[in-house]
């Protein structure tokens, strides 16, 4: 039997009080919620603007400030506008900086977890965008993708879009 976590991104991993290094050492694999597009807990994009709403509101900085603050701390591609974020979501850049993250840190089995789900308002994605999201998390080099959320919110087409994808690289 194996045990697997279902953690933050590394990114945010550190600020939520995981450690994915310790973590990985007790278990056989981590699965990342690399969340890249989705509006809701977990979701990056989600995650960042209560940060950099938090940095805005207490730390009197502006929204250029805010994000900038945030790039540096988290080493993320990030888009120049809170709108963008939220717009958006990160750009597939991101999603293997936090593979490369995740293997600096020294997980041993490192999983993706990338959202399928078409749900008005919380993640609508385009193909080309999965396309991109998952080539990028296979070419950093992560050792497997969950795919998260809601199956019955996941379209069917996006399922045969992924093994479309899945056969470049087997």
């Amino acid at each position: 039997m194996e045990i697997g976590l279902d953690c933050f991104s590394p990114s945010l991993a550190r600020m939520v009080g995981q450690d994915l290094g310790a973590l990985s050492q007790v278990c056989d694999w981590i699965k990342m919620m690399t969340y890249a597009h989705a509006w809701g807990p977990a979701g990056l994009p989600y995650e960042l603007m209560g940060l950099a709403g938090f940095l805005n509101q207490n730390a009197e900085l502006g929204e250029v400030e805010a994000l900038d603050f945030l790039k540096k701390q988290t080493n993320l591609v990030l888009p120049g506008t809170f709108q963008d974020l939220r717009a958006q979501g990160l750009p597939s850049a991101a999603l293997a900086s936090e593979v490369r993250q995740g293997r600096k840190l020294s997980v041993r089995s490192l999983y993706a977890g990338l959202e399928l789900v078409e749900i008005a308002g919380v993640c609508e994605l385009e193909a080309e965008q999965i396309r991109q999201d998952w080539s990028a998390v296979l070419e950093a080099g992560v050792d497997g993708v969950v795919l998260s959320w809601d199956l019955w919110h996941m379209p069917l087409e996006r399922l045969r879009l992924v093994r479309d994808i899945l056969e470049k690289y087997a």
